[in-house]
């Protein structure tokens, strides 16, 4: 482990030492949890939030667009039942994305504009993201008396 608890890098390889593969080596877990790397300093606390959801969710897209070739090849060879179960996968895929992306509710706008100045040359979607969350937040506040958020 590092400093912050963050786990150092291993070599890569998916077997330990004695030739076994162990879930964590399986997964490469070691470089997974240290794909995160917040830039602001000193680190701001909602920015390990923002990374994961993004890397997440760049994950699952992977994996939609995976099943979606599959649905197309299912599709060509006219295998409906195969098509059909890829298709709730791929819907439950979608699911669980727009789910975790509502974790980002819980950052106001205001606390992600105190690191949003670290990303820099950003992809243009934390942008829109920011905006539109910002939009809402603002009209969600003119029926708002007390003052908190929706």
């Amino acid at each position: 482990m590092t400093e912050k608890g963050r786990r150092a890098p291993s070599s890569g390889s998916a077997k330990q030492s004695g030739g076994e593969v162990t879930y964590s080596s399986y997964l490469a877990l070691d470089e997974l949890l240290n794909l995160q790397r917040p830039r602001s300093r000193p680190e701001h606390p909602d920015e390990l939030l923002f990374i994961i959801v993004h890397q997440s969710s760049e994950l699952w897209f992977k994996l939609i667009l995976h099943e979606l070739d599959a649905l197309i090849g299912l599709m060509e060879a006219k295998d409906t039942l195969g098509a059909l179960t890829s298709v709730r996968r791929v819907n439950a895929l979608v699911h669980i994305v727009t789910g975790q992306l509502s974790a980002l509710e819980t950052l106001p706008p205001q606390r992600f504009a105190q690191f949003r100045g670290y990303l820099a040359g950003a992809l243009s979607r934390v942008n829109d993201v920011a905006l539109g969350k910002q939009r809402k937040m603002d009209d969600g506040n003119r029926h708002n008396s007390s003052g908190l958020y929706n």
